[in-house]
Order: C-alpha cells, then structure tokens, then sequence
C-alpha cells in the first residue's frame, strides 16, 4: 500500500505544487494555528483499506470444493463493502464534498474536489460490480454437486489463466476457482489501487487546505455532523476498525488520543470484543 501512494504522489507532484502547504501563504489561518481534525475521516479510510486487503486475502482462500470458503467471502464483502465502505462513501458524498466545496476557495481547489468526486464516483462502482460478480452461495446439501472435477473443463481455462496471473492458488489443491471469484478479486486489487489515490490524493492537498482555511471550530461542528448521520451502534463498530488500522502507528496514536473521548477510548476493549469481533470473523 506504501509503494502505491508513494509512485501517486511522485507521478503526480508537478501537478500538485500549486496545492502544496507552502502554497497557502496568503490562506486565513497563520501557519502556527493551522490544524487538521478531521481525522475521522482519514482513520476511516484507512479502515477500510485494511478490511478491502482482508477481503482480498478472503476471495484468494476460495475454494471450489468448499461452499463455506465463499460463504465467508461473502460475508466479508458485505461487512467491508455493505457497512463499512458504504458508510465511508454516503459521509463523503453527502457530507464531506459538500462541506469541503463551502469551505474551500473554489479557484484554488475546484478541480481538485471535481477530480476527487469522480474518483468516488469509480470507487462506487468497482465496489457494485465486485458484489455482482461473486455467485451466491450454494444451497445446503450441495457440497456434493460442486465438488471439482479431476480435470478443469476447457471453458474454465481463461478462469484459470488469470488465476495464476493473480497469483491465486486455491487451498490444499483444492477446487479450481470461478471465473466470478477471480474477476471480482481483479476488481478488488483495482479497488484498493484506486482507493489509494483518493487517500493520496486527500494527504497531500485537502489536510493542509483544511488546515489553512477552515477555523477549528467549524472542522468541530462538521465532525460532530458525521457522528449523527453514522449513529451511535455504528459509530462504535467504525471507532473499533480506526483504532486497529492506526495501531502501531505513535503519531497517529496520539491525535487519536487528543481527539476521541476518554470515555470512548475506555470503551474501545468492550466494543471491540462485543461488536467488532463478531462482525469481522469472517475476516480473521
């Protein structure tokens, strides 16, 4: 994931300089004042990009002769896509793009924000289509129906082919995998490559336009604006996956500690164990 931000950010720094922090010179806030708090949002995203490399690590264990492994799969994709990524998205399309194009002048960053909303736009759709392409899972008493044949028909042979150019080797030797399963594994690595732009993308122009242009206390009023349109149950779970994605990271630790309540942060053990767990098992 590092090698992928690192060849954006490079491919793209020329374009990049008249959005840079030393760029915003004549921006509102004086640069001893100029903080970032929506943090949130980054946290967020590097959620998910955790749980889209666990989902990618669960369609590489499916395995033909095994319904349950694409049971799993399919939970997976439901909880990283269905709960996570979807609230992720509706917070930047609803609120995020919105709040940013009221907040930011529009001759500095408009292009930026129209080519941000149609990478969200793409992210969107490469998500619809991995939920598309997984078959649904077998009806119970099938195992027996979809065990694998001792040789791979001739049709499955593209299948295969782009299996091994994925490097997806299906467990034990097992079942070959479907042509719907590695389709939609291509789509997610597409996913993860894309999804790293935007956060590239959001690191390197919008945190230090934020900081230079939007006071503290409006940053504030917009982060209480997510926690009402995610709810508490929600929040909690997405809380759960931020503090395991920055985990080991100190700097991102500490903002994580200056900005989540105590209370929450007490919290985080139970809800970690009593709602996040159950619901990323299909995940471990």
């Amino acid at each position: 994931m590092n090698a992928i931000l690192l060849l954006v950010v490079a491919a793209s720094s020329a374009a990049a300089a008249s959005l840079s922090p030393a760029s915003f010179a004549d921006a509102p806030i004086p640069p001893s004042e100029r903080e970032f708090l929506i943090n949130g949002w980054r946290w967020h995203h590097r959620s998910v990009l955790r749980e889209l490399r666990r989902f990618i690590r669960c369609l590489e264990r499916v395995d033909a002769c095994e319904p349950e492994s694409l049971r799993r799969a399919l939970d997976a994709r439901e909880f990283v896509w269905g709960f996570s990524w979807s609230a992720l998205h509706g917070i930047e399309v609803d609120l995020y793009l919105p709040w940013l194009r009221q907040q930011l002048p529009a001759a500095r960053f408009g292009s930026e924000l129209d080519e941000l909303q149609r990478e969200l736009a793409e992210v969107w759709s490469l998500g619809e289509r991995i939920g598309r392409e997984l078959p649904p899972p077998p009806a119970a008493g099938a195992a027996a129906a979809t065990a694998a044949p001792a040789r791979p028909p001739a049709a499955a042979a593209p299948a295969l082919a782009l299996a091994a150019r994925l490097g997806l080797r299906p467990p034990g030797g097992g079942g070959a995998p479907t042509a719907e399963v590695v389709q939609a594994l291509e789509l997610s690595r597409r996913l993860e490559q894309l999804a790293g732009r935007v956060y590239a993308r959001t690191e390197r122009t919008l945190v230090p336009g934020v900081a230079a242009y939007v006071p503290r206390p409006e940053q504030e009023r917009f982060n209480d604006k997510v926690l009402k349109y995610l709810g508490v149950w929600p929040s909690r779970v997405h809380l759960c996956g931020m503090a395991e994605a920055i985990n080991g990271d100190d700097a991102e630790l500490l903002q994580f500690k200056r900005q989540i309540p105590k209370v929450a942060r007490m919290m985080l053990p139970r809800w970690r164990r009593k709602l996040y767990l159950p619901r990323t098992e299909c995940l471990r």
